[in-house]
């Protein structure tokens, strides 16, 4: 689904910022 995609895509997204994993 779509839908659940996007959120895993997020939920991902999210736990990498708290991990510093946008820090450039």
């Amino acid at each position: 689904d779509r839908g659940v995609m996007t959120a895993f895509m997020q939920a991902l997204g999210f736990t990498a910022q708290q991990g510093g994993w946008e820090k450039r």
